[in-house]
Parts: structure tokens; C-alpha cells; sequence
């Protein structure tokens, strides 16, 4: 019969750099947790912390000539100008961004309804809530630093450009015939859900290979760490 002999110090170590391998305590599932929710606040209450400091300081701000936008202002005109270019570039229609009275309003001029019609795009059409959350996930991630600068610039731009995708093709569909409700609403969601699983997935696969794992974990650590407290008492 024939030994197998093999040299420990030959074995190569395939298991990603970023992966632990043991369970997280329940502090360290609880720090992840706490991370996520200020980060995810934070950033979606962005805007408001900006205008204290307008405020406090006494810096115009608003939407006026020679004022400073506000940063909901900004990414909400940046998110309708996106589509409009989209749709004029592509001769879909012929499209433009207006600013009336703080409200940011896209205007496709198509030729089959012989008017323009117009859509307001609010702060939720932005997708600050998947860009908060998802970002806040990103760095709440244990791994490098460039990882996570890189990570969430994946998410952040990934996000922008699919909430531009859902405005340009809600417009289409309208065109189309579709209702407003069939073309916004249950589009809107199904796009959000699809667009966040490919984006985690590229980041899990491309950048940070323990993204989803840590996530797993930290569920894990909160449920084995509260399951191990009770069962002492």
C-alpha cells in the first residue's frame, strides 16, 4: 500500500485575503449593524446637514441666481439632466431640465402626444436610499481602504446611472401608451430590486470578496451571540 506524504509547505492557500473564516462575535456583528444605520442616515439626511451649516453661517443657498444648491437641488438635476441628454442624444425626444420654484422637472417633447409632457423628479427618483445603504455596506465592510473607495464609487455611479435608465425608459413607455402607474411604479421597484443584486454582485465578485460574506456573518454573530446570551440566563 502506497503512502500519501504530502508537504504542508507546498499547499497553496486559494481562500481569498478578505475572508474570515470564523464566526463573528456578537460586538463585532453590532459595530457592522451600528455602522450601516449612521452611515445610511447620514447620507441620506446629507442635504439637511448641509443647510444647517448654509444657515448657521448665513450662506445663501437655494435655487435662485447666485445662490448655492442645495445638495438634494444638485443630484436631483443631475439625475434629470442625465435623462435628458439620454433622450435627445438617442433622438428618443427631444428633452430638457427646468428648475421652477425648487422643483426639478423634465420635459420630453414628443411629437405622437402633440404636447410635452412633464415628470417631476422628486429625491426618492435619485435612488439616495439604495446609494445610502449600499454605500454604507461598502465601508461598513471589513477590508481595505481602496477597496471600500472603490467600492463605492461602483455603487454610487451604478445606482445614478440605472435611476437615469428608469426615468429615460418610464418616458418611453409612456410614449407608448403605458399607464403612468404600470411605467413608474411597478417598474420603479422591479428595477431596484434587479440593479442592487447586479451591483452587489460586481462588487462581491470584482472588488470586495468578502462583501456578502460579511453580511451573512454579521446576521449570524447577532443571532448566535443573542442565542448564547439567553440559553446562560
Amino acid at each position: 500500500m502506497m503512502s500519501n506524504n504530502i508537504d504542508k509547505d507546498k499547499i497553496i492557500d486559494v481562500t481569498p485575503k478578505d475572508s474570515k473564516s470564523e464566526r463573528w462575535t456578537l460586538t463585532q456583528s453590532i459595530i457592522y449593524f451600528g455602522t450601516v444605520i449612521l452611515l445610511t442616515l447620514f447620507i441620506l439626511y446629507l442635504s439637511e446637514i448641509i443647510e444647517f451649516f448654509y444657515i448657521l453661517f448665513n450662506i445663501p443657498y437655494g435655487w435662485g441666481p447666485g445662490q448655492i444648491w442645495t445638495f438634494d437641488l444638485w443630484l436631483r438635476y443631475a439625475t434629470s439632466e442625465g435623462a435628458s441628454q439620454f433622450l435627445s442624444i438617442f433622438n428618443i425626444a427631444p428633452a430638457f431640465t427646468i428648475i421652477n420654484a425648487g422643483h426639478v422637472i423634465i420635459y420630453p417633447n414628443v411629437p405622437p402626444l402633440d404636447y410635452p409632457f412633464s415628470l417631476e423628479v422628486i429625491k426618492l427618483c435619485t435612488g439616495i436610499e439604495a446609494i445610502a445603504l449600499l454605500t454604507a455596506l461598502v465601508i461598513a465592510t471589513p477590508t481595505k481602504w481602496w477597496k471600500k473607495l472603490l467600492g463605492g464609487s461602483i455603487m454610487i455611479l451604478g445606482i445614478y446611472s440605472a435611476n437615469v435608465l428608469r426615468i429615460v425608459i418610464t418616458v418611453v413607455l409612456l410614449m407608448n401608451g403605458f399607464s403612468f402607474y404600470i411605467a413608474h411604479e411597478v417598474l420603479a421597484a422591479t428595477m431596484t430590486i434587479v440593479f442592487t443584486i447586479i451591483f452587489v454582485l460586481i462588487v462581491q465578485m470584482f472588488v470586495i470578496r468578502n462583501f456578502i460574506d460579511s453580511m451573512i456573518k454579521a446576521v449570524l454573530g447577532i443571532y448566535y451571540g443573542l442565542l448564547n446570551y439567553f440559553s446562560t440566563k
